[in-house]
C-alpha cells in the first residue's frame, strides 16, 4: 500500500530570550529535529552558543538529504569535529565541546527509515490510537532531575546551582554512557537506525525533549499516553499550548523538576494518507 503524507504540522520556539538551540529539517520526505546541548563553559562564536552550531551544522547536512540516514549521521559528525577545531574548540574537553541529539525520518511509499541519538524522539501513532517510540524511550537525564527533586525537597535554596557538579559527572559521559553527535568517532556506536513498515502509521511526530509532558516524578516515563491523545485531540499545536501552560504555572521548576521553566521546542507531525 502506497502511503503519502497529507499534512505537516510544526512547532518551533525557544525556551527563553536566546534563539532556539533546537534545529528542523523538513524536505520532501526528510524530517529531523536536533537539540543543541548547551556548552557548560559560557562561549559564543560569531554572536552563537556551541549548541546553536551542533544544532544547525547537523540539521544542514541533513537538509542536503543525499545520502542514507546513517551517512548524514556520520557527516554531520564529521562536520561538528571540523568546525569545532576550525573555532579553536578543546573537542577533548567535554563541558567544552558542541554536541547535539537528534531524531530523523525518510518516508517512503511503503516504509519509513530512521536514526535516533540522544534524547529527541520519534512516535508512532496507529488508526486506533495506539503509539509505539522508535526506539524506546530513554532519558540520560533522569538522575540530576532525581537529584535535583530531593535539593528541592531539602529546602536548598539555590537547587539548581548546587546540581552543577553532578550536570559535569553526567556531560562527561557522552558517548560513553549515552550517545550524541559531538564530532567523536565513539557517537557512531550509539546511534540507533533502522526501517520499519509504514503500513499501520497514520501519524508520526518527531520532536525534541522541549515537548515531552512535564512529570512530578523524573524516574517514571512521561505521559506519553496524555501527549498522544492531546495531539489526536488538536493537533500539534495544542500539545505545545498545554505543556507550556503546565511549565508556566510552575516557574521554579518545583512541582516539576527540570533544568528551566521552558526548555526550546522543535517538533514536527506528520500525518499519512
Amino acid at each position: 500500500m502506497v502511503r503519502t503524507i497529507n499534512k505537516i504540522e510544526r512547532a518551533f520556539q525557544p525556551g527563553g530570550r536566546r534563539p532556539n538551540e533546537d534545529q528542523m529539517v523538513c524536505t520532501r520526505e526528510l524530517f529531523g529535529v536536533f537539540d543543541g546541548a548547551s556548552s557548560l563553559v559560557p562561549e559564543l562564536f560569531q554572536g552563537q552558543t556551541g549548541a546553536w552550531w551542533a544544532s544547525h551544522l547537523a540539521g544542514s547536512e541533513f537538509a542536503r538529504n543525499d545520502g542514507s540516514l546513517e551517512q548524514l549521521s556520520s557527516r554531520a559528525n564529521s562536520s561538528l569535529h571540523d568546525a569545532m577545531r576550525g573555532a579553536g574548540v578543546a573537542s577533548a574537553d567535554r563541558l567544552a565541546c558542541w554536541s547535539t541529539s537528534m531524531a530523523a525520518v525518510r518516508v517512503g511509499e511503503e516504509t519509513l527509515d530512521w536514526a535516533q541519538i540522544g534524547d529527541c524522539l520519534i512516535l508512532a501513532i496507529d488508526a486506533s490510537g495506539d503509539y509505539r517510540l522508535i526506539p524506546p524511550y530513554e532519558s540520560h537525564d533522569t538522575r540530576t532531575l532525581l537529584h535535583l527533586k530531593q535539593l528541592i525537597a531539602d529546602g536548598d535554596p539555590t537547587p539548581h546551582a548546587s546540581l552543577r557538579p553532578l550536570v559535569e559527572e553526567v556531560r562527561c559521559g557522552m558517548n560513553r554512557d549515552y550517545g550524541v553527535i559531538n564530532g567523536e568517532q565513539q557517537a557512531l556506536d550509539f546511534l540507533a537506525s533502522g526501517s520499519c513498515s509504514l503500513a499501520d502509521i497514520r501519524h508520526l511526530l518527531i520532536f525534541t525533549d522541549g515537548l515531552l509532558p512535564p512529570t512530578e516524578d523524573p524516574d517514571a516515563e512521561p505521559d506519553f499516553s496524555w501527549l498522544v491523545n492531546l495531539y489526536l485531540k488538536g493537533g500539534l499545536g495544542l500539545v505545545h499550548e498545554r505543556i507550556r501552560t503546565l511549565e508556566a504555572a510552575d516557574p521554579d521548576c518545583h512541582r516539576y523538576p527540570r533544568f528551566k521553566m521552558h526548555d526550546d521546542v522543535a517538533a514536527v507531525a506528520l500525518s499519512l494518507a
